[in-house]
């Protein structure tokens, strides 16, 4: 089996981004995670975000920050990038009265490798963050991105092909946070 690297989107501070308009549309962002595949996702308001909090103009970029469970884009990556993740999760248009956005949100796949990765949890057991990831290699070969179940709030994660199909976009950088060794 080939090596595999697994990373998870990190926002950038000098690029434009978005954000939630209003409070419920700020609860329904963080309940991303918390929605099953097929449950319909609401339509959420965004805002877009070009002026940082010096004044400074951020640069524009057609990959925006919207948080680390979904990656938000222009009309024109979506066509790029749709054959790519297609299989992996669902594009869901965003309302903004300041361009149009679409977000891609990724399938929950249980491919975590809880014995081989360091999670610290609460004291009923539940997950409260994973230090070290470690996944299950095989489980994630044919994915591009995905969520896991044991942080439905956490961020997504994406693999090679994808951060490659991405290359060449700013607004979004991707950091490695797993890497398979050679079988």
């Amino acid at each position: 089996m080939a090596e595999r690297h697994v990373y998870k989107p990190v926002g950038s501070e000098v690029h434009q981004w978005l954000q939630g308009v209003t409070s419920d549309d700020l609860r329904a962002l963080t309940a991303l995670g918390r929605r099953p595949d097929d449950e319909p996702l609401p339509r959420i308001q965004v805002r877009l975000i070009d002026v940082d909090e010096q004044g400074r103009r951020l640069q524009p970029a057609a990959l925006l920050w919207l948080g680390s469970l979904a990656l938000a884009m222009t009309p024109a990556l979506k066509s790029r990038i749709e054959p790519v993740v297609r299989a992996d999760g669902r594009f869901v248009e965003l309302a903004c009265d300041d361009g149009e956005f679409w977000m891609f949100v990724p399938q929950v796949r249980d491919v975590l490798d809880e014995a081989r990765s360091h999670i610290v949890r609460f004291a009923e057991g539940n997950v409260m963050y994973v230090e070290r990831y470690a996944f299950k290699g095989a489980e994630i070969a044919e994915a591009t991105a995905f969520r896991i179940p044991q942080v439905p709030n956490g961020p997504m994660f994406c693999v090679r092909q994808l951060v490659e199909a991405l290359a060449s976009e700013q607004g979004v950088r991707f950091a490695e946070v797993w890497r398979s060794g050679p079988d």
